[in-house]
């Protein structure tokens, strides 16, 4: 729904016409003088669609149109205000109204009624083929000022009326261009200034802003002078008690050499009067159950003729408080006659520290956990008497803003009752009553229990679930992680905010950053085991079993022991048994099945793990080209290694195989890797609470190391849990350098089940992956029809602007950006080294890209060893390299016959012999269209909408994105 000022946007996007506008200027007088409305609209006659605003008084309106030939048409009937703001004034929205019957008009005239009585009418402006109705006039400034004194502040009033739509009064002053601004009513006609001492005399000069933020001329100049210096000094306090006794409390007053001047006892009851030196007060407040004794703040409040005196605060434990001193010169507000300086005294809270730490039962509970029936919460035990108790479940405290529903706890507040919970004392196993329950509407998971009868001081209880509460009530965060918070709180009232300063906090305990949560497990994609053999001769194996896609490893084919990971977290180290996990691929190799998949099932790994692989025991598959897959089961996700990515290892080493170590490492990344990922990009929101990094490395017995990344074009899949329901459309995997920040989109499909996420990306290299989420628009597209695609890439980091809020829809695409879109397409890192073309500087833009699509081989030069960059690409050329694209991509592509194909393009013939079968191949796969049913037009160009949307359909049929 958009605001005023948000369709004043539009407008001036759109049409670069549109003023905002009163309905109070005597161009066209308005048909009922008493009304209050302002307008701004457009209608688009070939739509019929209206565009635009109405401010009223009125509670419904309705809006039509006058057309010389077709008479008089409504545009919408009895509609209703969209807000109403804080001055009682109506907001009606009319962006994207409708109406058929509109279509063609050419109207004179625009007409507002409330209910059938016409309120106001104007004539139109037509710029192009908009047709624009406005009203306006400009904001008068106030007159007839005049200036008093009242409670020790200048109180400015004028004589004239307010406009209906008057927003803020703007006070000037000094020759400096100072201003202040303070929001009024439309009926006010006063303002408050500050009583500065020694100031001098001041002119001030005020002026209107209206609610569009149009501002009058300033009005006439009024001239303040203030005394020189104060008639005295006007301390003023607070005191929170946080759950100690009120009564009994002495505040003493003392002069420069310690002297006693003043003592007061509070016996809460109220104290005021006046002594030689000055007025005094102390006044008690509550901000909980009124029928809880004593008070839980003092105000108090003493006239003194200096700045040398100090106040010291005695509670009814004895403890001692001197609060610090600030001086202000300007004049304190007051209740009698006298203009006396404020001086503030610091805010004193007494102790909110349990005396034992509360137990909070979060830790080491799984990531998306439902809190179930008779599940404890906390065990606390309070030092002072409370009514309410608070618990903040667990979130998460990085990044510091966007928290989301991804890292707080959910408290499903509709399926919730105080009967869901129970408060048991647990000295004598008796329960105390739930009177009501609360969720903070500023803090997401802050949960308050008001109690029928206090909690006893020294006293142990638990907060639990009770045995009738529901399996779907209270959730943990869907992240998982070591770094989430949580927290117990007692008070009187309700908490709104978890912070131990608050003045209505009595007791308070935070684990910050502490609280750890596990990730859920990874299902177990592989179907139930079948047994090796049958019921004649076969054999049970010790060390594997067969699956119906393969063979899995046993939990005693290898060694696991624990060490530290990224950040000191533990991780599991696995090491295979070489010899049986020769055998395990000896039984894969004899299956007849087509799939063939060695599952390795890593558990009780949170973190992540590294396996340690004899490679002797892979070397005949990997001579042999085979076909098997290592397929790597873990906590933190899933990994498919093809055996054939090593084929070219031995040569790399210059080592024999028997003398090699890989080690596959599927493990959370670190906390400071995270960190630079967000503080790098501060707008996207990241989807896990870690990264996860996916490594495999080969070793020497010699200890020489190599990194296997390159994978020769081959994409390798990986699949993670996200324990809640994701978005497609603004939900990406990307990998991303650590040391930059930078993010590039990678493949993958979402598919939710049973209220989770399942993440399957492929990636042809190693890096760190996370998951994140952006929503990305551009001005120039809104109304473009190829919007919704433009806006899908963009947020996946396929396709980028020509601007941060421009995207040039209608420019036509060059061969360096279509490089560009098909290499993020491909999920494949720039590399600027590989640019060997004489007209590709290594600073170039777009050198990265075109260096990696020529690598690949997506991209070739002319003769002359020349790119030609900033050159339009041709159609053909764009669908000969989509076709290089689905190949590297790994899509298996169905014989055509490209004659039948192209049969349909009366300019077929027009079709370069090298690029006809790949055009006929992208029209088969419907990712790149005729201009019309019967042509192709091959050497035309292609803009920068239509190269999104092959890019689209490019992705979806490789299976790239869902």
């Amino acid at each position: 729904m958009l605001t005023k000022q948000e369709s004043f946007a539009r407008f001036v996007s759109r049409f670069s016409a549109v003023l905002v506008l009163f309905l109070m200027l005597n161009v066209c007088s308005p048909l009922i003088a008493s009304a209050a409305s302002i307008f701004s609209f457009q209608f688009l006659p070939a739509s019929g669609e209206v565009y635009g605003y109405i401010y009223s008084d009125k509670p419904t309106l309705s809006v039509s149109v006058n057309d010389e030939t077709y008479g008089t048409r409504s545009v919408v009937q009895n509609l209703r205000p969209t807000s109403q703001d804080w001055q009682g004034l109506f907001y009606y929205n009319l962006d994207g109204i409708t109406n058929n019957g509109l279509k063609n008009l050419m109207p004179v005239t625009a007409t507002v009624y409330e209910n059938s009585i016409p309120l106001y009418s104007t004539l139109n402006n037509v710029i192009g083929n908009v047709y624009t109705y406005e009203k306006s006039t400009v904001p008068s400034p106030p007159t007839g000022l005049h200036a008093t004194i009242s409670h020790g502040q200048w109180l400015v009033s004028w004589d004239s009326e307010n406009s209906p739509f008057q927003k803020s009064i703007r006070a000037y002053w000094g020759t400096s261009g100072n201003y202040g601004e303070s929001w009024i009513r439309s009926s006010q006609k006063e303002l408050s200034l500050s009583y500065v001492f020694g100031a001098g005399p001041i002119e001030y000069q005020f002026s209107s802003i209206d609610v569009m933020g149009n501002e009058s001329a300033k009005s006439e100049k009024v001239t303040l002078e203030t005394a020189a210096h104060p008639d005295g000094y006007h301390y003023q306090g607070n005191l929170h008690f946080k759950g100690m006794t009120s009564d009994g409390t002495k505040i003493i007053v003392k002069d420069k050499e310690n002297n006693i001047i003043q003592s007061l006892v509070f016996h809460d009851k109220t104290i005021s009067g006046q002594s030689q030196l000055g007025r005094y007060s102390i006044e008690g407040y509550r901000w909980g159950n009124s029928d809880f004794p004593g008070y839980d703040s003092l105000v108090y409040q003493f006239d003194l003729p200096n700045t040398d005196y100090t106040i010291e605060i005695i509670n009814s434990e004895g403890d001692s408080y001197v609060p610090k001193t600030d001086v202000w010169n300007s004049a304190a507000y007051l209740d009698y006659e006298g203009k006396f300086a404020t001086v503030n005294l610091e805010t004193i809270s007494m102790a909110s520290n349990f005396q034992t730490n509360p137990t909070l039962q979060f830790s080491n509970k799984e990531s998306g956990h439902w809190l179930e029936p008779k599940e404890d919460i906390v065990v606390f035990t309070p030092t002072k008497r409370s009514k309410v108790i608070s618990v903040y479940f667990p979130y998460d405290s990085w990044p510091i803003y966007g928290i989301g529903e991804h890292n707080t706890t959910t408290v499903q507040a509709d399926k919730l009752s105080i009967s869901d919970f129970q408060l048991e004392k647990k000295s004598n196993g008796s329960y105390l009553g739930i009177s009501k329950w609360s969720e903070s509407t500023a803090r997401k998971g802050l949960v308050s229990f008001e109690l029928e009868y206090p909690l006893e001081a020294n006293q142990q209880y638990v907060l639990r679930m009770s045995p009738t509460s529901g399996k779907n009530e209270i959730r943990l965060p869907v992240w998982s992680g070591s770094k989430f918070s949580a927290g117990v709180a007692t008070s009187n009232v309700a908490l709104t905010y978890f912070e131990s300063y608050e003045s209505i906090v009595h007791q308070l305990y935070e684990e910050v950053r502490t609280v750890n949560l596990k990730a859920p497990s990874v299902p177990n994609t592989i179907p139930t085991p079948v047994i090796m053999g049958g019921g004649g001769g076969g054999f049970i194996s010790s060390d594997h079993e067969s699956t119906n896609n393969g063979v899995k490893m046993k939990e005693n084919a290898s060694t696991v022991k624990k060490e530290s990971g990224a950040d000191g977290k533990e991780i599991s180290r696995v090491l295979l048994k070489a010899d049986s996990f020769s055998k395990a691929i000896d039984a894969l190799k004899a299956t007849d099945k087509d799939s063939k998949t060695l599952t390795l099932e890593i558990k009780d790994a949170a973190n992540g793990a590294k396996i340690d692989i004899p490679a002797s025991s892979m070397k005949e598959a990997i001579a042999d080209k085979s076909k098997i897959i290592l397929n790597i089961q873990s906590d933190v996700g899933n990994y498919n290694v093809p055996v054939s990515i090593f084929k070219d290892l031995a040569s790399k080493l210059n080592k024999d195989l028997n003398d090699v170590t890989i080690t596959i490492s599927v493990t959370k990344a670190s906390e400071k890797s995270y960190e630079a990922l967000q503080q790098a990009n501060p707008s996207i929101k990241t989807l896990l609470a870690n990264p996860i990094e996916f490594t495999i490395t080969a070793q020497t017995a010699s200890g020489s190391k190599s990194e296997v990344n390159d994978f020769n074009g081959t994409y390798v899949e990986r699949k993670i849990i996200v324990p809640n329901t994701l978005d497609t459309n603004t939900t990406t995997v990307v990998s991303y350098d650590p040391e930059t920040g930078k993010m590039v989109f990678i493949p993958a499909t979402i598919t939710q089940v049973n209220g989770k996420s399942e993440i399957t990306f492929k990636s042809s290299h190693n890096s760190i992956y996370t998951v994140v989420e952006l929503k990305k628009s551009f001005d120039d597209v809104k109304e473009h029809w190829a919007k919704s695609d433009i806006e899908l890439l963009a947020s996946k980091f396929v396709v980028q602007g020509t601007g941060e809020s421009t995207f040039g829809p209608e420019q036509q695409v060059t061969r360096a950006q279509f490089a560009s879109m098909l290499v993020s397409a491909l999920g494949l890192s720039p590399d600027a080294s590989s640019a060997k073309f004489k007209d590709v500087n290594a600073t170039d833009w777009f050198a990265g890209a075109v260096g990696t699509a020529a690598k690949v081989g997506l991209v070739e030069g002319t003769e002359g060893g020349l790119f030609e960059a900033d050159k339009d690409i041709s159609r053909e050329q764009m669908a000969i390299m989509i076709a290089r694209a689905i190949k590297l991509a790994g899509k298996e592509t169905k014989s055509i016959n490209e004659e039948d194909k192209l049969a349909r393009f009366g300019d077929g013939s027009a079709i370069s012999e090298w690029a006809k079968k790949a055009v006929a191949q992208t029209i088969d796969a419907n990712i790149v269209n005729g201009l019309t049913e019967q042509t192709f037009a091959p050497q035309a160009n292609a803009t920068r909408a239509q190269a999104t949307v092959m890019m689209k359909r490019f992705l979806q049929y490789v299976q790239f994105i869902n």
